[in-house]
């Protein structure tokens, strides 16, 4: 009996280890609860804010940047404030809907703040997926392990107004990224690491739609 409940209780510790957010308790026209709306490099506030999205994935709400006012070397982040970890698995659904100067969107991990952090990002204009670290404010591109020296990230098709998942696993100093349940690549980064939030991330004037993010702790 004793080791049946301690079974049990193992299992329900690992079934609630992951905290799964599909906004659909905030207001729209709201930002959600629990999440610090920032940003890397000047530039006019971002606003992150509950909209309502007949489409949305989980339906009715989506949480979305819909400001067009970020320069181009600006980007709106959205970080989730309430779990912070070294390892992890973070997942998102996203949707890229516009943008003249960016038409990226992606997740974030390990985040230290609004300058340091790193980043898997999706592309509609230039049609692939990468990895960079930031630090500083600065992105530094990662390589993909295996892939010749030059090239950043994977190419990728993907289309304005689509939605895609994307998932991403880190563990010490390896990265496994995932896009719409298929990995796409494997990369290594021997910085020095350190805990941090996870979040949501675009680029400039990119308007983009997010649902059911989704952060497992590992350590």
């Amino acid at each position: 009996m004793k080791t049946t409940t301690a079974l049990l209780a193992a299992l329900n510790l690992s079934f609630f280890s992951a905290v799964n957010i599909n906004f659909d308790s905030t207001q729209p026209g709201e930002p959600p609860a629990g999440w610090t709306s920032s940003l890397t490099n000047p530039g006019a506030p971002p606003r992150w804010i509950v909209l309502h999205d007949p489409n949305a994935p989980s339906r009715p709400n989506v949480l979305a940047q819909d400001s067009k006012d970020a320069p181009r070397f600006s980007f709106p982040l959205c970080l989730f404030d309430k779990v912070t970890c070294l390892d992890g698995d973070v997942s998102v659904k996203l949707k890229i809907i516009s943008g003249r100067d960016g038409q990226d969107a992606g997740v974030v991990f390990r985040a230290a703040d609004a300058n340091n952090y790193y980043l898997v990002r999706a592309s509609a204009r230039e049609h692939n997926i990468a990895l960079f670290r930031v630090a500083d404010a600065h992105l530094v591109p990662l390589p993909v392990k295996g892939s010749p020296a030059g090239p950043v990230g994977v190419l990728h098709a993907i289309r304005i107004g689509d939605w895609n998942l994307m998932r991403v696993t880190y563990r010490g100093d390896q990265v496994t990224v995932y896009f719409n349940h298929r990995k796409v690549f494997d990369a290594i980064d021997r910085w020095p690491k350190t805990p941090g939030r996870s979040g949501l991330w675009t680029k400039a004037d990119t308007v983009a739609y997010f649902d059911d993010f989704r952060i497992d702790k590992k350590r």
